[in-house]
């Protein structure tokens, strides 16, 4: 049979160096790679001999996982494939939300993937520029969120009523009552406007109109030049709202790094 795997073993039974009897248990072992550990046990190979066996492998080529297994490039590709495969099929289920979770595509790959292939694969797929990574999220680089007509009305009324409601927005499970739907589909139109730009959102689970908040930190900013400092009745005053809603921008600045605030 025309196998590369067998081919590779014959050389090395022909007297091949040790380097292709590595490539080829590794190859055999398929996506579960092999660790360094079942390498010495099954080769006999120990420390510096082994790693100038997998030095010569790697011309085969061989990949190390972060986690220190070692798989044969081709099936590294394989499951890089299902990676590609599984968040297309995403994409298709889930057009409004802009990636799949990390650990929900992990489990795309099968059980017995070697150690650390999931991160190694996904790092190629990123580096090749056909996936994109968003803290959590994965997606494919191409994919770019598509809305229903339905949703295009509910996020038309979402960044009027943002923009409407200045410093003071509804809380989500107001606007949820607004629109008729969940709290979970509100959360996807709701990252839709941050990602486009319409909205800014702030430490619980508030969501300003952008030019609202792009005002009062310029505000913010200048009053900080002419002053060198803030307190924060001066401050709360500046924001011209409640505690409900001062608190919260206040922590936005703080995390935007724009304000400190100091303990006495």
């Amino acid at each position: 049979r025309s196998d590369p795997a067998l081919l590779a073993e014959l050389a090395t039974l022909a007297g091949g160096g040790p380097g292709e009897g590595v490539a080829v248990r590794v190859a055999r072992a398929g996506f579960a790679g092999m660790t360094r550990d079942a390498l010495e046990q099954q080769t006999g190979l120990r420390g510096a001999a082994l790693g100038a066996a997998l030095a010569e492998a790697a011309a085969t080529p061989l990949c190390e996982t972060p986690a220190g297994a070692w798989i044969a490039a081709e099936s590294l590709d394989a499951l890089a494939e299902r990676l590609v495969a599984s968040l297309a099929g995403w994409h298709r289920r889930e057009p409004l939300r802009p990636g799949m979770p990390r650990g929900t595509l992990a489990g795309a790959l099968p059980e017995n993937a070697a150690a650390g292939s999931f991160e190694l694969a996904l790092s190629r797929l990123a580096a090749a520029g056909r996936v994109r990574e968003e803290e959590d999220l994965v997606r494919l680089a191409d994919f770019a969120p598509v809305l229903t007509q339905e949703q295009e009305a509910r996020v038309a009324h979402l960044r009027a009523s943002a923009m409407a409601a200045g410093l003071e927005p509804p809380l989500p499970k107001e606007w949820a009552a607004e629109l008729g739907v969940s709290l979970d589909a509100l959360r996807d139109l709701l990252a839709y406007l941050e990602r486009e730009g319409s909205l800014v959102r702030a430490p619980g689970d508030l969501w300003f109109d952008r030019g609202a908040v792009d005002e009062l930190r310029d505000r913010i900013a200048a009053h900080v030049r002419d002053g060198g400092s803030l307190d924060t009745p001066t401050y709360k005053s500046l924001i011209g709202t409640t505690r409900k809603f001062a608190v919260p921008l206040m922590e936005l600045f703080d995390g935007e790094g724009l304000t400190s605030r100091r303990k006495r």
